[in-house]
């Protein structure tokens, strides 16, 4: 479970620094108002939605192998 969340974390990571960096060099460019509009679709909106909501879980589910912290 540890793998799992960790590797949906990572994912997630990724996903929002490659999108930070493609708005940054889309600005640059003079490009924003088209970028903004690229990325404003249905299925990047399904997609953070899914990511979000994965996490949550991630976050909210207990593994039974880690030590009950205090």
């Amino acid at each position: 479970m540890r793998l799992l969340r960790d590797g949906v974390a990572m994912i997630g990571t990724l996903a929002l620094s490659v999108g930070y960096f493609a708005s940054q060099r889309a600005a640059l460019d003079g490009q924003a108002p088209a970028y903004a509009a690229a990325v404003d679709v249905p299925s990047v909106r399904m997609a953070a939605t899914v990511l979000f909501l994965v996490l949550v879980i991630l976050a909210v589910v207990r593994n039974k192998n880690e030590e009950q912290g205090a």
